[in-house]
């Protein structure tokens, strides 16, 4: 088996997880909008696995809606907002996107624009964190939405999301966050903070893929982008993911169960993987601000060498250099927008480890890079 370090791309399904969805195969197979005691028995999980995320968010569970990942719920709130825009008003509005957001975000723009929209993008600084003043700037009087990614998931520069929430309340604009690699993983309190809708998916804490969910601020509007009966309060039909729902409830119990502690292993991971680079005399830069960074993503240029090359050779580790969504797109988007050199974004690769990440593993991965590039 190779030693994983993509778990920014996706993770392993907790044992826990796996064991509390396989009922909901084949013996727990009812249809939730069923109005029998079967069904009945399914929305009673659902509705736990629907509490499970809203207790984690510090929101009320009406406020979820259950989609097939953060992918669809980043499409449910833009073109929702495109739509109602359009329905309420003759005129078109203006969006703003960060310039490193995921491309489920970013190739929307051309959509936007098609109807009509203005969408302009935000400028990164070299740190990797979002130019605020230029953010300021660039609001409008028709400015309907600002969207902006919790944690990158190529670099994993955390973006000061509490200082736009503040810049879209003083603006009465509409903030919407891509919290995929912050669900689970950080502490999240929707009280304390203006986030009208957060997106986020299961298969990054644990959970399985093809599930996923969206807060929405039960203040706002929605409009359904997928047609059909009225499931999740007709704001997504379809009949629901059963299993996967009830393996996202259970993934996120887990992770707010170990919460601090897996904060502080990553921690301790991240600072060993600095240790040992440098132990092995492999040069290395890394690529962001490491003080405004989550230790479980780490993007790395390595010098005297070259990605492609990495990922190659080193084929019994599982790495990548750059996000899954962007196969094909390289070089990176997010290491442009950052102003990365070009002969750097050649050499980078990114490391994201997990909770079944090893010390050991580390080791051996840092010393089989030695060989390469040494």
């Amino acid at each position: 088996m190779n030693t994983y370090f993509d778990n920014a791309a996706t993770t392993k399904v907790d044992d826990e997880v796996l064991s509390e969805m396989l009922p909901y195969f084949n013996i727990l197979y009812g249809n939730p909008s069923s109005n029998n005691t079967c069904g009945r028995k399914i929305r009673d999980g659902l509705d736990n696995s629907r509490l499970e995320v809203a207790k984690f968010l510090n929101c009320t569970p009406n406020e979820i809606i259950f989609t097939s990942g953060a992918t669809e719920s980043n499409n449910l709130v833009l073109k929702s907002c495109s739509d109602i825009c359009l329905d309420d008003n003759e005129e078109p509005f203006h969006f703003i996107f960060s310039n490193i957001e995921h491309k489920s975000v970013l190739n929307l723009k051309d959509y936007l624009e098609h109807k009509g929209h203005e969408v302009d993008l935000i400028e990164t600084l070299p740190s990797g964190i979002i130019n605020l003043e230029d953010l300021e700037n660039k609001i409008q009087e028709n400015t309907i939405l600002i969207s902006c990614i919790w944690i990158n998931n190529e670099t994993g520069i955390i973006q000061p999301i509490e200082d736009i929430s503040l810049i879209c309340l003083s603006n009465s604009i509409n903030f919407h966050v891509d919290a995929t690699q912050a669900f689970g993983k950080i502490p999240i309190d929707l009280t304390n903070i203006k986030i009208d809708f957060l997106s986020l998916s299961a298969h990054k804490l644990h959970g399985p893929k093809g599930i996923g969910a969206l807060y929405k601020n039960k203040n706002i509007d929605l409009r359904c982008q997928i047609i059909g009966g009225s499931q999740e309060e007709g704001f997504r039909s379809g009949t629901e993911n059963v299993s996967g729902i009830i393996g996202l409830g259970k993934a996120t119990e887990i992770a707010s169960e170990h919460l601090i502690e897996n904060t502080r292993y990553f921690e301790r991971l991240e600072k060993y993987l600095f240790k040992m680079l440098n132990s092995y005399n492999i040069d290395y830069i890394v690529n962001g601000d490491v003080e405004n960074k989550a230790p479980w993503i780490n993007n790395i240029a390595i010098l005297n060498s070259d990605a492609e090359t990495l990922v190659e050779e080193m084929s019994n580790y599982c790495f990548s250099k750059s996000s899954a969504c962007s196969k094909g797109n390289y070089p990176s988007h997010v290491l442009q927008a950052m102003s990365v050199d070009d002969d750097l974004i050649e050499k980078s690769i990114r490391l994201s480890f997990s909770k079944y990440t090893t010390f050991e593993q580390i080791d051996s991965f840092c010393k089989e890079l030695s060989k390469i590039v040494n």
